[in-house]
């Protein structure tokens, strides 16, 4: 029973549509009063006026019309006015309305009501009947103002509200599970009430009556299907406007490609495809009550565990758009044992159940292989997606070398730009961090983020950058958050693919639901290598390889005069070396391999290999492969660069030999052609034959029945190469 004699009062009242006292020609108000935590206090306050009057403003304030009281002499008697009668809430001195007014709530104005003392024996009544209010009030729980919700940061957790869609309203069926009901709310019932849980920008239904989650998977639990209550949350709703004044708000789950909430036809509650606005949809969410503080905290325990629990591993977005080689990618294998400790955590939600659900998680993923090189990937819809220094050079002798500051800023470039420029060796530090080295240049992105992440020369410098997980519920410009989806931070700000295609530059850019912070890392185990129309290739790669089948691999061992002296290599190539590939005119894939597992010998071996662009060489410096006729020769190098002072270059990934290396002779020379040993010289225009029936002769013009390896003339007149 609610029974005050104080000095001092704070109430509260909402007016909403309904006729005051004894019928009379009254606004249509409703009143309700807050007795304890109200958001906005009103005070009665007291003086030595001689005269039994109570005074009464009213005004409009939001779309909530107040009453101040001012009641001289005598302790207050406020009357609650509710849909299903009269209840007396707070009581006073007796007293009895001798004359009333309309209370218009549109403006502000002052009222007076003349009030006369009751006898003692309609006092006792009185109290009678406030005693039965106060009961009724107590059965309800805490009692708060009606307020509809016009706005989401009106919203509350420790509040519970109604939901009204023009169809019904929402409550409980069977114990088990919402459904719609014609009407109206019931005040004194709690299943009609549902406190709105917002969690990670999701909202969580939980009904205040039977103490459970909505669940938002359709199913089916009576003649119809419906959502049931659960004890353990899944999915979060999203509230959205609808701009329908009267019923301003729908329903969506996010996570289930974006089904509505919807009341059907015969007042079932489901969530499915029908996503048109009407009457079953639109909701008028209205706050009236609050959950106590042992059941909101139990609540909020539950969902802050297995909310995230179920929302870590969702099985629908698992792997999105990836495959085994990206980190975070989990196996079929590894998706039962990941499902198993998830159901085990959902068993018993805990902190500690929650982080081994996330140890299996990580044990049970594609992880960072030590020495492995990647691709970074973000995930933008923009066309320049990759780190690369494509655009870097090294000095001649092959240190990382810089003509401006713009030469040691990283820039992005395109899936159609050369791979090996945008391959990075993710390297794990001590403190759980990781540097992110170049495999052509062999330098790491630096810790400067604010004008654009550079390279210093040392390769010992740089910046530790972490790697995380996106949160479960990341979103942005259509990219939903799964499993091998990562943020890149440093010092707690993330890194982003600046200006998407407008601009190149990677910088921080804290905002977390932007795409452009989203990356990916996909293990790259091959490279790829064409052979042009001349069959032959020069290559330099930074790490070892492993050549493919219908290729052969030469090294350089000697050069004399206008001839350069060709041995096989065979076997895993280590790596940096320059060599040269011929077979047919294609692409082809070479394996990337460890430096453990290198076989080849390359000693003695006269070409050198650019990993980075090589920068800064003198006319004639160099030899570089290059085409006589329909064959492939060295010639004397003529790469220059215009934006550099046109100084020569080698360009990255190419093989290459000093001309300082050679003698007098082969120096003078303008080319040097192919000689494969066995006193062979001046080979100009070399093929690979692989014809059956061809007829073949020796340089000295013999017939060879079977010719094994080596050079030869045809019947044709043509100069082979026999593999």
């Amino acid at each position: 029973m609610h029974l005050f004699f104080v000095d001092f009062l704070h109430f509260q009242f909402f007016f909403k549509n309904i006729r005051f006292l004894f019928g009379c020609n009254w606004q249509n108000i409703y009143i309700c009063t807050a007795l304890k935590k109200i958001n906005t206090a009103f005070h009665f306050l007291f003086d030595s006026s001689a005269f039994c009057t109570v005074e009464l403003t009213l005004c409009n304030v939001d779309n909530i019309t107040v009453v101040y009281s001012r009641l001289p002499c005598l302790y207050c008697s406020i009357v609650c006015l509710r849909q299903t009668g009269l209840y007396f809430t707070l009581l006073s001195y007796p007293i009895s309305f001798l004359s009333y007014v309309p209370l218009p709530h549109n403006n502000l104005r002052t009222h007076l009501i003349n009030l006369s003392y009751m006898n003692k024996f309609t006092y006792l009544l009185l109290l009678l009947f406030c005693m039965m209010g106060g009961v009724m009030n107590a059965q309800n729980g805490e009692q708060t103002a009606a307020k509809e919700i016009t706005a989401l940061d009106q919203l509350e957790n420790g509040k519970t509200y109604t939901l009204v869609a023009p169809r019904g309203f929402v409550s409980i069926k069977d114990q088990k599970a919402i459904y719609g009901y014609e009407g109206s709310p019931r005040p004194d019932n709690a299943d009609d009430q549902f406190a709105i849980l917002e969690y990670k920008g999701n909202y969580y239904l939980f009904n205040a009556g039977k103490k459970k989650f909505v669940s938002t998977k359709t199913t089916q639990t009576s003649a119809y299907p419906s959502l049931a209550l659960v004890d353990t949350p899944d999915d979060g709703f999203a509230i959205n406007a609808t701009n329908n004044p009267n019923n301003p708000w729908y329903f969506s789950v996010p996570d289930q490609s974006n089904k509505w909430l919807n009341m059907g036809g015969v007042k079932q509650i489901a969530v499915d495809n029908w996503n048109t606005l009407d009457d079953g949809n639109q909701f008028k969410i209205t706050e009236v009550g609050a959950l106590d503080k042992e059941t909101l905290d139990a609540a909020m325990a539950k969902l802050n565990i297995a909310a995230l629990i179920n929302q870590v591993y969702d099985e629908s977005k698992i792997n999105k758009g990836a495959n085994e080689a990206f980190v975070g990618y989990i196996t079929d294998e590894a998706k039962a044992k990941i499902a198993e400790a998830k159901n085990t955590a959902l068993a018993s939600p805990s902190k500690t159940a929650y982080n081994t659900f996330l140890q299996a998680i990580k044990d049970n993923s594609v992880g960072f292989e030590e020495g492995a090189y990647y691709l970074i990937e973000n995930q933008n819809d923009i066309n320049k997606k990759y780190p690369s220094t494509q655009h870097m050079h090294s000095k001649t002798d092959g240190v990382f070398g810089v003509e401006n500051n713009n030469d040691r800023n990283i820039h992005r470039t395109t899936a159609n730009d050369p791979l090996l420029p945008r391959l990075w060796k993710v390297e794990k530090q001590g403190n759980g961090t990781y540097k992110f080295r170049s495999a052509n240049t062999g330098c790491v992105w630096s810790s400067y983020v604010d004008a654009g992440i550079d390279m210093p020369i040392d390769k010992k410098a740089g910046g530790q950058y972490s790697i995380e997980g996106l949160p479960w519920n990341a979103k942005a410009e259509g990219v939903d958050s799964y499993n091998t989806k990562f943020y890149i931070k440093i010092d707690g700000h993330t890194i982003n693919a600046f200006s998407g295609d407008s601009g190149e530059l990677l910088k921080k850019w804290d905002q977390a639901d932007d795409a452009g912070g989203f990356w990916s890392f996909k293990k790259v185990t091959e490279v790829p290598v064409t052979i042009g129309e001349a069959k032959w290739a020069s290559v330099c790669m930074p790490f070892a390889v492993t050549l493919p089948e219908g290729v052969k691999a030469y090294k350089a061992t000697a050069c004399q005069n206008n001839s350069m002296t060709l041995t096989e290599i065979t076997g895993t190539i280590p790596a940096g070396t320059g060599f040269l590939l011929t077979g047919d005119a294609k692409d082809y894939m070479l394996t990337i391999a460890t430096d453990e597992q290198v076989t080849a010998d390359v000693s003695g071996n006269l070409l050198k290999g650019a990993t980075a662009k090589r920068l800064g060489f003198g006319e004639g410096e160099t030899f570089a492969l290059g085409k006589s006729g329909n064959g492939a020769v060295f010639k004397k190098n003529g790469l220059k660069d215009a934006n550099k002072g046109n100084k020569g270059y080698v360009p990255a990934n190419k093989a290459y030999i000093l001309t300082t290396d050679l003698n007098p002779a082969a120096q003078a020379a303008a080319m040097l052609q192919f000689n494969f040993g066995d006193n062979t010289t001046g080979i100009d225009g070399v093929e690979v034959d692989n014809e059956k029936d061809t007829i073949y002769y020796d340089l000295n013009g013999r017939r060879v029945l079977y010719p094994t390896q080596g050079v030869y003339v045809t019947n044709t007149g043509k100069k082979v190469f026999i593999r």
